[in-house]
């Protein structure tokens, strides 16, 4: 459950300031931020996966796209995984 979550930070002071930064041109909030977040070097790489025909990007994830993009991060490091039932 909720409770049993931990918090783990991730350990890169730079990443940690390219998310602080998108939350912040975010109103304040990390709502939207995509499912997994990778990075190597100094690159910053967000996915996010969709089934295909039953989910799509949601509003609070556009909006971390804007923002992302609105302190300098490139429309190419956005990823979507798009996956189906076989």
């Amino acid at each position: 459950g909720l409770k049993a979550q931990t918090n783990e930070p991730i350990p890169d002071p730079a990443v940690r300031s390219v998310l602080e930064s998108i939350a912040q041109a975010n109103g304040g909030t990390y709502s939207g931020c995509w499912d997994v977040v990778a990075w190597c070097g100094g690159r910053v790489i967000f996915a996010e996966s969709k089934r295909k025909g039953h989910d799509r990007v949601q509003p609070t994830q556009q909006r971390w796209v804007a923002s992302a993009m609105a302190v300098g991060v490139p429309v190419e490091s956005f990823l979507i995984v798009e996956w189906t039932l076989v």
